[in-house]
């Protein structure tokens, strides 16, 4: 009704904003449960639902990257890959996917293509922390300055994501600068438990 009559008073109509993709709400129900079970550490009960998830909605990206850190923390890592590359296969622009994929990869030391996959998620803008997770395999190549010029700037983006102090204290102990390590876990503590 007002925008009716804003027209007729002869102001421009406003856009109405566009909706992007919304996943199943059956989808993320199933997500839910499942990470419910792995807080509770039983990890036979909580596979079953991330396939649920994963089947009812394909386009829906969380399931893939939380069945992936299931995967991680029972140290499977063949597996881990296998469904974030399946998640990618079902959405190739896929930021997070693209970036939690790019961060195992570097963790198990194939760096040249964990840099390929970071340096698009990085480009696309749409996924914060593949900012750090591209400073950590610049740190993990070798490439030290560059690796903590690119943690400075995602601190700056995101002063309180613990994250990026986790894993710029990972690269400092790699490269022996353990004053400036333990002032990273120091924030990382603080963070996580609230303390200014």
């Amino acid at each position: 009704m007002f925008e009716y009559l804003a027209e007729l008073a002869g102001e421009a109509p406003r856009e109405k904003p566009k909706t992007g993709y919304k996943a199943r709400y059956d989808a993320i129900s199933d997500l839910n449960l499942a990470i419910e079970f792995v807080k509770k550490k039983r990890y036979e009960m909580a596979y079953p639902f991330f396939n649920k998830a994963t089947d009812k909605d394909p386009k829906y990206m969380m399931p893939y990257i939380e069945l992936s850190k299931l995967y991680e923390l029972e140290q499977k890592y063949a597996e881990a890959e296998a469904v974030l590359r399946k998640g990618l296969a079902n959405d190739p622009e896929s930021a997070a996917v693209m970036s939690r994929l790019g961060y195992l990869l570097s963790k198990n030391g194939r760096l040249v293509e964990a840099i390929e996959l970071l340096q698009n998620a990085v480009k696309s803008g749409a996924y914060l922390p593949s900012e750090y997770y591209m400073a950590y395999t610049l740190g993990k190549k070798g490439q030290v300055k560059e690796s903590l010029d690119a943690f400075s700037s995602a601190i700056a983006k995101m002063p309180n994501d613990y994250s990026v102090y986790l894993l710029r204290a990972e690269i400092y102990t790699e490269q022996r600068m353990l004053k400036e390590a333990s002032a990273d876990y120091k924030k990382v503590l603080e963070n996580i438990m609230g303390v200014r």
